[in-house]
């Protein structure tokens, strides 16, 4: 019988390819914060499709949502990021080489962060049955910039 952190990885290691695949995707996108409606609509998505209860334009925030599996106790969040940073649009290259000069881009991973959550957010709901059934899983995401001047609303999920 697998362990809760066999389940974990085996989950992770089964979705690697999408997990990918969806980073790149909010990479193109690059939408500052606040305007990430394709990366929010597109990781909503894609958490409905894996079982989560998605509830979006959370605190008032267009672009945030709160992704919910599970309950009881403990809750276990996962944070995610998905808002580009203005005028550092840049190809997947290791020099300086900008898709469209000026435009924004995700020069600090937020992108990753994003599908990150959604990745890690799957491998704990996958290995919740190993600890008793007994956790919810909350994930709020949205632009940083969004959360850090919204009033402390992401405190309220």
């Amino acid at each position: 019988m697998k362990d809760f952190t066999e389940e974990l990885i085996q989950t992770l290691d089964s979705r690697q390819q999408e997990l990918a695949d969806l980073s790149r995707e909010i990479w193109e996108y690059a939408e500052l914060s606040e305007e990430e409606h394709r990366s929010s609509r597109r990781l909503a998505a894609y958490l409905k499709e894996n079982g989560f209860a998605v509830e979006e334009g959370v605190c008032g925030l267009p672009t945030a949502f709160c992704a919910k599996w599970g309950s009881g106790n403990p809750v276990i969040s996962f944070l995610g990021e998905y808002d580009a940073l203005p005028g550092l649009s840049q190809k997947a290259l290791p020099e300086q080489a900008p898709v469209r000069a000026g435009a924004p881009g995700h020069a600090c991973g937020h992108n990753l962060l994003g599908s990150g959550m959604a990745g890690g957010g799957q491998g704990v709901a996958g290995a919740i049955p190993f600890a008793g059934n007994r956790a919810v899983l909350r994930m709020p995401g949205g632009g940083d910039h969004a959360w850090k001047n919204r009033d402390g609303k992401a405190g309220r999920l």
